[in-house]
Formats: structure tokens, sequence, C-alpha cells
């Protein structure tokens, strides 16, 4: 079996693309791997999602950070050129643990998911392979926010897609594999033979296909609207699709 140490920041904090893309991750990886899995501890009401992943996890570390330690870090934003949710997630006692992982045991290799967590493992895993689940290219959603917002708000998002982008390329100089879930993201961050692209897909084990039971004549599009990858692809829906 090969020892995979994976980082997630935050943990599966949230029923989203993120938490799906990498519960589905730790549950196929656990077949054939021995998994560490080093996390920050979810918000409420969202622990019980740890308990899922026990089954596929040889060793779960959950660290605890109190909310204005995060908030406090964004201080730092005007003298930094980090990104503002790399800055968020910086939490220092998280790279402590790893050490301690790190330090107990060897690994094969080290899997970060989302650039807010490569801080964390940042200088310690020198020489050992590592990989990094982008999902997609930051630096383009925040880019297409910037276009599509007003004023101060459009410039933080300009300024933080430049950021962004600087971070995700030199990223791909320091890992050795990369993951994203579209062509267009392998991309936008570099179109490397390194990047591979896996698409989030259906659990159609748990969701089987049935013919009865729905209701006529209804769309529905779910995803929390508050992101706005979602909120655009149902404007985008309602005006450039329905219509026809």
């Amino acid at each position: 079996a090969v020892h995979v140490l994976q980082q997630l920041v935050p943990a599966l904090d949230a029923v989203d693309a993120e938490g799906l893309r990498a519960f589905h991750h730790l549950r196929l990886l656990s077949r054939t791997h021995e998994v560490v899995l080093v996390t920050s501890e979810p918000e409420s009401p969202y622990g019980q999602n740890l308990a899922m992943l026990q089954p596929f996890c040889e060793q779960i570390e959950v660290v605890s950070e109190p909310a204005w330690q995060r908030y406090w870090r964004l201080l730092r934003a005007p003298f930094t050129s980090l990104p503002v949710q790399v800055l968020y997630f910086r939490n220092r006692q998280l790279r402590d643990r790893v050490q301690q992982v790190l330090g107990r045991r060897s690994f094969d290799l080290v899997h970060v998911q989302l650039i807010r967590a490569a801080p964390i493992v940042d200088g310690l895993v020198d020489g050992m392979p590592k990989l990094i689940d982008f999902i997609d290219a930051l630096s383009l959603n925040m880019a297409r926010r910037a276009q599509r917002e007003r004023g101060i708000v459009a410039l933080g998002m300009a300024v933080e897609a430049r950021r962004v982008g600087n971070y995700e390329r030199a990223l791909m100089r320091d890992y050795d594999q990369a993951l994203v879930s579209s062509p267009l993201d392998r991309e936008v961050i570099g179109d490397s033979d390194r990047i591979h692209v896996v698409p989030n897909g259906v659990d159609t084990v748990a969701y089987p296909f049935v013919e009865t039971g729905r209701q006529s004549a209804s769309i529905v599009l779910t995803g929390r609207m508050g992101y706005f990858p979602n909120a655009d692809a149902a404007v985008w829906f309602a005006t450039r699709v329905f219509p026809l």
C-alpha cells in the first residue's frame, strides 16, 4: 500500500463541489492506499462529515483554530502578494500538526486540496512527491467576477485575480502533478502535461436515474448561489438556453 498524506483546508464543511470531490478522492484512494488525513476542524453543523471519512482513512488528525485568528491574518493583505484566501487559511497550528505527522512516519505522496492549503506544507516535504488539486482555475473565477462587479469590489476582485494567477503558476513550478476539473482550467493555469483533467461527476449508485415520480415541465438547478459560478450558470441558462 502507498502511504498518502492528504491535507484538506477547510474540512468537508459544506455540501458543495469541493467537499464532494474531496470525499470521493478519499473514498477511491482508500481502496488501494493507506491514507492519513490532516484537516481543520469543520464548522458546525458539519462536524458529522468527519465521521463519514473514518472508513476511508487510517488516521484523521483534526486541528481547531479560533475564527479571530483567520481575520487577524487578513490584516497582512496589503503587505503581501499572497491571495487573500490563502492568507485566511494559513493556519500555523495546522502546519505544526502536518510536521508532526511527517516526523512520525514516511509517506509516498502528499496530496493537497486547493491553493489555500499549499502554505501548510510549504518547505516541509522537499524531495517528496506532491500533488495539488486546484479543482478549477480560481484566477479565472476572480477575473470574471471583476468584470461583473462595480467600483471598489471590482477593483478588489481584479487585484485578487492577479495574485491568484501568479500563485497558481508558482505552485505549478513546485508541485509534481496537479488536477483540475475541466480543460479550460488547465489552459488558464498553464496547459502543462503535469496538469490532469479529472471532471466532477455524479454518484449514480446514490442517485440512480428513475423515470417515475418526476414533476412534468420542471427544471431544477441546485447549488449555492452565493458562489459566483453557480449564479452565473443559472443566469446564463435562463437567458441564453431556456428561451430556445
